[in-house]
């Protein structure tokens, strides 16, 4: 059937729901396509995130786990914070959480069909655009004025359409999401070091329902390494359990990629917007994405609602979401980037420095770095207090980046 709908939205990760439940809120006919047979799984992301920006957006508390206290464990330095404000990290139940935004969307009028694979799309002369979809072995039409890639890594509509290339550079990740007889059920660990973690990191996130995520991921093409035979390493070793770390039954593995390239210096391409990891809304330094998503697709949404109501104004309004996101969220990107690219190279005496750093910021520094939150009255005082450290750490991980 040749339907015509305002928007077409490929993909149902956290970015696409949010673009489709924005858009539908604000009077647009929505179309969602989903490739999976059901929205939240298969699981390929931990879903760590901050309470306080949960919040911001509306997620529901009883949609994650609280995180109180962290290790970072480098080779041979430990620096462990403990978080006392609302400032601290959570772990999403990954699943819940998409349906919870599939609920929204659905919920606002948006149409969402799983098991659908994107196929392509031609633009037509009023500017439309007529898409084939499919669903097993059959093919179906539909139109819309408008395309959101939501699709993540595989860019299925712009790279196709020689719109945008599809990465090079990943973070690949393996993960094992055990039952968690830890002593401390709300303590989650960060590790680094050449031995199990090259040109990446390691981490151990408890998550709801008395379980724990135990991952490895690394960039590549920076190591030739591939994360499951080091997780699998890393777990018949004796360093989990010297970091407290104590697991039950294995539940079941995930495995996951995230494009870990330059920011995307553009989203919107004519009347096809790129949200999520498409656009490259996944913070580079550690890979957290699914709030940046949410935000992103709903201030996407938003934008192309008015843009349909408006068509002859669709660039206008199309511009505000890239401003947004470049006045938002663009030089903490660049600046996580920059840091990303030479901490993959980082030896075991550098992350051992780093954890040195760690030991001597406060939670609140702490949680404002992992998010290139990074003010400069906190690396000035710092200095004060250990400045041949700062100095050191300075140029390891900033180099000329805060002078941009």
């Amino acid at each position: 059937m040749d339907r015509l709908f305002d928007l077409l939205v490929v993909g149902g990760g956290p970015a696409g729901l949010a673009t489709a439940h924005a858009a539908a809120r604000a009077g647009a006919s929505v179309l969602l396509l989903h490739r999976d047979a059901r929205i939240g799984l298969p699981i390929r992301t931990s879903g760590g995130s901050w309470l306080f920006h949960l919040r911001q957006l509306g997620i529901p508390d009883h949609l994650h786990h609280p995180i109180r206290s962290a290790t970072f464990a480098s080779p041979n330095v430990q620096a462990t914070t403990r978080f006392v404000t609302d400032d601290y990290a959570v772990a999403l139940d990954v699943t819940k959480t998409y349906e919870y935004l599939a609920g929204l969307a659905t919920d606002a009028g948006a149409e969402v069909l799983t098991g659908s694979r994107f196929v392509r799309t031609e633009q037509l002369a009023d500017e439309s655009f007529r898409s084939i979809y499919s669903q097993g072995t059959r093919e179906f039409t539909v139109r819309a004025r408008f395309i959101v890639d939501a699709s993540g890594s595989a860019r299925a509509v712009t790279a196709p359409l020689g719109l945008q290339p599809r990465p090079t550079r990943y973070g690949v990740g393996a993960e094992y999401e055990y039952e968690n007889l830890s002593p401390d059920l709300h303590h989650c660990l960060l590790l680094v070091g050449s031995q199990y973690f090259p040109a990446g990191y390691g981490w151990a996130l408890p998550g709801p329902d008395g379980r724990i995520r135990v991952g490895v991921g690394v960039l590549q093409p920076d190591t030739k390494a591939r994360p499951q035979p080091m997780l699998d390493d890393f777990m018949a070793s004796e360093l989990p359990r010297k970091l407290g770390l104590v697991t039950g039954r294995l539940i079941e593995k995930h495995f996951g990629v995230l494009p870990s390239e330059t920011p995307n210096e553009r989203a919107v391409f004519g009347r096809i917007v790129c949200v999520g990891d498409t656009a490259m809304q996944a913070l580079p330094l550690i890979g957290e994405g699914i709030r940046y998503c949410i935000e992103a697709g709903r201030v996407a949404g938003a934008a192309i609602a008015s843009a349909a109501r408006e068509p002859d104004a669709a660039a206008t309004h199309l511009a505000t979401y890239e401003r947004w996101w470049r006045k938002r969220y663009g030089y903490e990107f660049w600046l996580a980037w920059k840091m990303n690219v030479r901490i993959a190279s980082f030896n075991d005496q550098q992350w051992d420095m780093v954890a040195k750093v760690m030991q001597g910021l406060s939670p609140s520094s702490i949680a404002r770095g992992l998010r290139s939150e990074i003010r400069p009255l906190e690396l000035a005082s710092f200095a004060f207090r250990r400045p041949k450290l700062a100095l050191t750490f300075g140029r390891a991980l900033l180099g000329g980046a805060l002078s941009r």
